[in-house]
């Protein structure tokens, strides 16, 4: 072998193993932090693959969970029954959670998913065998018809 061949291929060895140890330090050392960083869209990715809990008012629901007829997402989050009108009166109760969340989707987020522990530990049984914990329902103590006169009164005002 001639000596500049030999030296392209010690080169390319060793951009490979250069490679190989930048791989290494990325996937070993920051793997934790690339996975929960706020620009990472795939850390709620399997959040709309389970269906989340209700939010009640009453026999009001404000919120819940909607299949949405696809293989990813395959739920997606619905305000007050679909009716724009009442999405918008319950909002600043309720918040929204696309992902993220705010208010009482934010304050209850581990309950209406599924991850808090008192629901965890007492469905341990389908933990055991791989069935995902279902969202528990969270019942507020705001009149859904007092929201609705006040939400009226503002907007006439």
């Amino acid at each position: 072998m001639d000596k500049p061949l030999r030296r392209v291929a010690i080169f390319g060895l060793l951009l490979f193993f250069g490679l190989m140890a930048q791989v290494n330090y990325v996937q070993g050392s920051q793997a934790e932090s690339l996975r929960t960083d706020d620009k990472n869209s795939r850390q709620f990715a399997d959040v709309f693959n389970n269906p989340r809990g209700q939010i009640l008012a009453g026999n009001t629901v404000l919120a819940s969970s909607k299949a949405t007829g696809k293989d990813n997402p395959k739920y997606g989050r619905d305000y007050s029954g679909g009716r724009a009108l009442d999405a918008r009166i319950f909002s600043p109760v309720t918040g929204y959670f696309n992902g993220g969340a705010s208010k009482i989707e934010l304050a209850y987020n581990g309950l209406l998913g599924g991850e808090d522990r008192r629901i965890t530990q007492q469905r341990w049984f389908d933990a055991f065998i791989g069935k995902p914990a279902e969202g528990a329902d969270v019942e507020v103590t705001i009149d859904p018809q007092a929201q609705k006169l006040a939400y009226q009164r503002l907007k006439n005002s």
